[in-house]
């Protein structure tokens, strides 16, 4: 227990060493905290953003608590300053530097250091040391984290869509008729080769496996998905054969004997030579045989499939390719004709097929699951799909190559085939044999592989067009995503382990070195020092006329004494001298004096120079000079200014700050950069707060008349900002309060900084051109009857429009919707390479304003009084039939335009007329006509002439027919647009990115005019070109549409009939009718209206002489300024620069003589006062004793209920010159003259009030003011 002469003394809590040690583990908890951070890491790839996902969070937290740490710290590091010359003094006599005059708190914490390591006062240096090492922490913890993004899965929740099912295929298949296989599974194969000759193709297009959709909600950043399907796995085996050829003498046929290990083929015949090839047979002739074979040597078999499902294991696929020589040995006109043959090479294979069906893993985009980028197939079979065989499968492969129709040979081979020329096709990968394709497969081992990978590609397709069934079942599957996670940038985390090492070292010096209870109580106050001057009556004498001089001065007057601190009756301390004797030594003369002036120097320099006296300036805090005020308040004012600039060009400007990394140099440049100058307006705000916090008490003792409380008892600066903010309020020190509440704002700028500069990444462009290297070959309506009056649409355009119908990949690279876009030129060569590397940038692509095209219908409605409608009795030879329904309308033209079959008054007109049977009583009619319409004269009417008619609706009714029809005639125009689109820069073919969408530029659409003519609209024959497809279902007995209304309603996108049907919805009908109308003509434009710059028939579409302009853009990382920490940091640093303005104008900082901090420097404002004299004279005897316990009890009893002025005295112990008018430092020289003092003093007792506060009167301030 700390007796009571010990409790006069200091013992700040925070030199404690429960708290010193509780710092040291703090440290170390940060420590090993940090290195923990850094390995949950990298074991868990990143900290999750459970807590919070305000950026924040992570960018302010860890700034903000080394920013509390630190002011923590600076408290450990002021009490060590303040305490350190006291724990001298109780050591030994030493002296005044460094005792009475050691002052470790004015000066700049640098030159602090360096002279507590020359005294080695380790506690000192070393917590100036941990506190410029803490804000280095600080600084480098503004970088620590940084948001990334880490690869997750998680299970989700899919459907299959669909299943492998024979139900539809087997029960539309009659016994012996097998024909409901097509050639599309041949086509798509031959489609897929010929598209990705060198590379495999996509999967969802080569692999039959079931469709499946993700029926749970995607987490963000959803990248891959993983969801188990059903996959048919096939095996094609193929056996090498051997073959034995028998002809006996010259015959019109040879025959081959084959056979394998696992199956006797038997014998085939092979015809010598064909009838096409008759004048052509002789040297290199080739043949190709294939067809299904038995096993049971009967050769070729009559395979009846439903005997197969019973003995699958009895045929094979047999092909065989042979090249001889042929000699005729018949006359010329016999045939079929004789021959030699004389083979030369010859290889054959037999080749079986099985399938399973396999469970797998297919894993693809999340958001696109009809892509599929990889399949894991299991290696255990599910089974095989219900009544399907793997010869079913070979048979219908057979059939789909033969209805091919793809392949034909060349004029250079002589071929003879038996079976299916189109399979040779397939084999050859080639639409065309020649001896070139056809050779490679004479060898047995090629002819093998490919036979097996033939039948394995067929197979897949035959799959995917007539073996799947919708479905719904439930399945498994998982979603890999990217999630943002928090990391760590290594090197700021391991600098900040290290220095937070160093500091908990470093704390233990403090722990060893710091000492306690050797200071008074409250040593920061001036009352403590009024009270030690009072106790220590010979440091009293020696200061007694020190009140005005600087401290050099009292530094001289102390020089030959040393000083050591004692306690007195009371156990109070008191600072006592000893004499002691110091001879100064003369600097050493130079050699070149001469003795005599040497010694004439060394004499003169021992004579006292009588000069005349100066007027000596007030000293001040370095912080409140014009200059450092200046730069403490134009410096923030800059920083906000230079934030907005910096805002402005890292909006607009798109150079701003690139950099290759949010971890580059440049970003850590940058971020340390920015905080060190906020860290310095920030120690400039602080120092300024230390002046002001230190000259409020002296600035209120100038204006006299002050209280205790206000000024003796009044000390902050060892306080925390809460405590000191409450002091300054209660005590109404306005400056005092403003500014403390602007360094503590100051302290929150690290904070506010730490989140100022974000990575971003921004588009950069530049302006290019390129060469449009496409124009439009358009067929418009003609003026003149040609054979087919109108263009017809080719059969390639036809099937390729079907076929991206029904969902098969779309080839096309220039449509985007309804637009087709023309072929342009590469750029300059390199540009995309050179842009991407001088800016250190991602992927560049090009958005390009081409000149493209897009086809529109032009429709009106026909009134009703020109549609009529009949029905009648149909008799046939054997009887009556069903009644014949008539729906018809009558067209009248525009003038201009009239039928291209009719003349006069006829030509002006033209009449529909659909008729059909039926014994229904109601239906649906749907059906688009061609209109062979010509121009009547050299110039067209302006809206062209209509060359389509629409007619639709319903009927009702037996004798009477009833109907609610529509019908619409139809202009085909071709409208120029301008049309942005996007190509990418890393790709060695220019094509447009169709996945990112076209824009159409604001220009309005304008009809192509024909040049020659001048009319605008197009003669295609839509009708005709929709009459060879299929109707798509469902279609009934009552539904009369044909191939184009079954589009219309049933197709893709298709629109509900009701909601096309009468007057109401005309508006919807035109737009169904124009939207397919326009997926037809975008195909009929990209695939045979393309021509080279300059075609027939046609007007460019866009001028700029066949050149497109546009931009390429480049992803750059930069650093970019986040808008709420600018608006934040400016918002702090202008409330600073105010509020510290205005605390600086408060509080007078020319009061004073100099430095008040060494302890003889506070001791000498009292030497000599009435004060001391007053509290120096004890009573005695019994009040003696009473008056010491009240000492013990309250060391600064002595300065309560009077009140003081700092001013000029006359004599040791007289009033005041005046009544404190004169006392403003800034009207009086501070000289010690003879009878006069400087310095603090009791006012006279008759002004003695209680110890109330008072507030600064405007007419002091206003004094102080125009002083300045």
């Amino acid at each position: 227990m700390i007796d009571q002469a010990n409790s006069a003394y200091w013992r700040p809590p925070w030199l404690r060493k429960p708290v010193l040690f509780a710092f040291c583990a703090l440290f170390i908890l940060f420590s090993v905290g940090l290195v923990l951070l850094w390995y949950l890491v990298n074991r868990y790839d990143g900290i999750p953003l459970t807590l919070t996902t305000n950026h924040y969070a992570w960018t302010y937290g860890p700034t903000a608590i080394f920013t509390v740490v630190l002011s923590l710290w600076r408290q450990v590091n002021y009490c060590t300053m303040v305490n350190q010359p006291w724990y001298e003094l109780h050591r030994d006599p030493q002296d005044a530097t460094k005792t009475v005059l050691l002052d470790y708190i004015w000066p700049f914490q640098g030159t602090s250091f360096a002279v507590a390591l020359k005294n080695r006062h380790l506690a000192v240096a070393t917590t100036i040391l941990n506190f410029a090492l803490l804000k280095l922490v600080m600084i480098i913890s503004t970088t620590l984290f940084v948001l990334g993004g880490r690869s997750s899965s998680q299970d989700v929740r899919a459907r299959l869509l669909t299943k492998f099912d024979t139900t539809n295929y087997l029960n539309s298949t009659k016994p012996g008729n097998h024909y409901i296989v097509t050639s599309d599974p041949a086509w798509d194969y031959l489609d897929l080769r010929e598209e990705y000759p060198d590379a495999a193709p996509p999967l969802e297009l080569s692999t039959a496996f079931t469709n499946y959709s993700i029926s749970s909600q995607l987490p963000g950043g959803a990248d891959k998905a993983s969801v188990q399907v059903d996959v048919f796995q096939v095996n094609a085996t193929c056996e090498n054969t051997t073959i034995d050829l028998s002809q006996n003498g010259p015959a019109k046929s040879f025959n081959l004997t084959l056979s394998t290990p696992s199956c006797d083929i038997g014998r085939i015949e092979v015809l010598a030579c064909s009838s096409q090839n008759a004048a052509f047979c002789g040297s290199g002739a080739r043949y190709f045989q294939s067809g299904l074979v038995g096993c049971t040597g009967q050769g070729y078999a009559d395979v009846n499939l439903d005997d197969i499902r019973a003995a699958t294991d009895e045929y094979r696929l047999a092909i065989v390719t042979i090249e001889s020589d042929l000699t005729r040995t018949s006359e010329p006109e016999t045939f079929p004709a004789d021959f030699n043959v004389d083979v030369r090479r010859i290889a054959a294979v037999s080749c079986a097929l099985e399938y399973s069906i396999n469970q797998g893993i297919a894993y693809g985009p999340a958001f696109d699951t009809n892509k599929v980028d990889s399949l894991e197939i299991m290696d255990e079979p599910q089974g095989q799909i219900h009544n399907l065989t793997g010869l079913d499968i070979l048979d219908a492969i057979i059939i789909s190559a033969s209805n091919a129709s793809a392949t034909n040979t060349s004029y250079s081979i002589t071929l003879m085939y038996n079976g299916y020329l189109d399979l040779l096709g397939l084999l050859t990968d080639s639409r065309s044999i020649t001896p070139t394709t056809f050779d490679p497969l004479l060898n047995v081992s090629s002819l093998r592989s490919r036979a097996e990978e033939t039948l394995t590609g067929l197979s897949h397709q035959l799959m995917r067009r007539y073996f799947f069934s919708p479905d719904d079942t439930a399945t498994s599957g998982s979603i890999d995503y990217t999630e943002q996670r928090l990391y760590t940038r290594a090197a700021a985390l391991w600098a900040m382990v290290g220095l937070l090492a160093i500091i908990s070292c470093l704390v233990i010096v403090v722990v060893v070195y710091s000492k306690q209870g050797v200071a008074p109580r409250s040593p920061a106050t001036l009352a403590t020092a009024a009270y030690t001057t009072a106790r220590s009556p010979a440091m009293s004498k020696l200061l007694e006329e020190s009140g005005a001089i600087r401290l050099s001065e009292i530094r001289n007057t102390l020089a030959n004494y040393d000083f050591i601190a004692v306690r007195d009756l009371a156990g109070m301390p008191r600072v006592e001298a000893v004499a002691t004797t110091r001879e100064k030594a003369l600097p050493k003369p130079p050699s070149w004096l001469s003795r005599k002036w040497k010694s004439i120097s060394w004499k003169s320099s021992k004579q006292p120079q009588k000069s005349k006296p100066k007027k000596k300036r007030p000293w001040m805090p370095y912080s409140s000079h014009s200059h450092a005020i200046a730069l403490t308040l134009i410096l923030p004012t800059t920083a906000i200014a230079v934030l907005e600039i910096l805002w402005y060009f890292s909006e607009h400007n798109e150079h701003f700050v690139a950099i290759s990394s949010d971890s580059s140099v440049a970003a850590y440049a940058i971020r340390y950069s920015s905080t060190a100058i906020v860290l310095v307006i920030s120690t400039l705000f602080n120092t300024l707060d230390f002046a002001i916090a230190t000259m409020t008490s002296f600035s209120a003792l100038a204006t006299g008349d002050a209280t205790a409380e206000r000024t003796l008892l009044f000390a902050i600066t060892g306080d925390l900002p809460p405590v000191a903010f409450y002091k300054t309020i209660y005590h109404m020190h306005v400056g005092a309060a403003l500014s403390l509440v602007a360094s503590t704002i100051g302290s929150l700028l690290t904070i506010a900084v730490s989140g100022l500069w974000v990575d971003t990444t921004v588009q950069i462009s530049r302006d290019v051109t390129v060469e449009v290297q496409s124009d439009w070959n358009v067929r418009f309506t003609e003026n003149n009857i040609n054979f087919d009056s109108g263009t017809i649409v080719g059969t390639d355009t036809i099937t390729v429009f079907n076929d991206v119908e029904h969902g098969f990949p779309d080839k096309a690279t220039l449509i985007w919707g309804n637009v087709v876009l023309p072929r342009v030129g590469n750029p300059q060569p390199l540009i995309a390479s050179q842009f991407k590397e001088s800016l250190n940038g991602g992927n560049a692509e090009y958005n390009i304003a081409v000149p493209a095209v897009k086809p529109f219908l032009e429709c009106s409605k026909l009134p009703p009084s020109a549609i009529f409608t009949s029905s009648r009795p149909t008799i046939f030879a054997d009887g009556p039939g069903p009644p014949t329904r008539t729906v018809g309308a009558t067209i009248t033209l525009p003038t201009g335009c009239v039928d291209a079959y009719e003349s006069g008054e006829q030509a002006k007109t033209i009449g529909l007329s659909y008729d059909f049977y039926d014994n229904t009583t109601s239906g649906w009619i749907g059906q688009l006509y061609d209109l062979s319409v010509i121009f009547s004269s050299e110039r067209p009417p302006s809206n062209g002439c209509p060359s389509l008619a629409v007619v639709f609706g319903t009927y009702e009714g037996l004798d009477q027919l009833q109907s609610n029809i529509t019908v619409l005639t139809c202009t085909q125009h071709l409208q120029s647009v301008e049309a942005n689109a996007t190509y990418p820069g890393d790709s060695s073919a220019f094509t447009p990115n169709l996945t990112t969408a076209v824009r159409l530029n604001p220009p309005p659409p304008r009809n192509i005019v024909d040049a020659q003519s001048g009319g605008s609209s197009l003669g295609t024959k839509v009708g005709d070109g929709f009459r060879y497809l299929e109707l798509i279902e469902p279609i009934d007995d009552t539904t009369k549409f044909d191939p184009f209304f079954s589009r219309v309603v049933n197709g893709p996108g298709g629109t509900s009939r009701e909601n096309l049907l009468g007057s109401e919805n005309v508006d919807s009908l035109i737009a169904a009718v124009n939207n397919l109308y326009q997926r037809f003509m975008v195909r009929v434009v990209d695939l045979e209206w393309r021509s080279s710059i300059g075609g027939e028939n046609t007007t460019q579409p866009v001028a700029n002489s066949g050149v497109a302009r546009g931009s390429i853009i480049v992803p750059v990382s930069r650093l970019k300024l986040n808008e709420a920490s600018k608006i934040v940091l400016q918002a702090f640093l202008g409330t600073m620069v105010v509020l510290g303005g205005i605390a600086w104008w408060c509080v007078d900082m020319r009061v004073l003589p100099r430095n008040p901090y060494p302890i003889a420097s506070s001791m000498a404002l009292f030497a000599g006062s009435r004060l001391i004299g007053a509290s120096s004279q004890a009573p005695s005897g019994d009040r003696e004793q009473e008056y010491q316990r009240q000492i013990k009890r309250k060391p600064l009893v002595i300065v309560k209920g009077k009140r003081f002025r700092l001013g000029w005295w006359e004599g040791s112990n007289a009033a005041a010159t005046d009544n404190g008018n004169d006392s403003d430092s800034a009207s009086q020289s501070l000289l010690s003259t003879e009878g006069r003092r400087f310095g603090i003093d009791v006012e006279d007792k008759d002004k003695a009030v209680s110890s109330t506060a008072s507030k600064i009167s405007m007419a002091n301030l206003r004094r102080r003011w125009l002083n300045r």
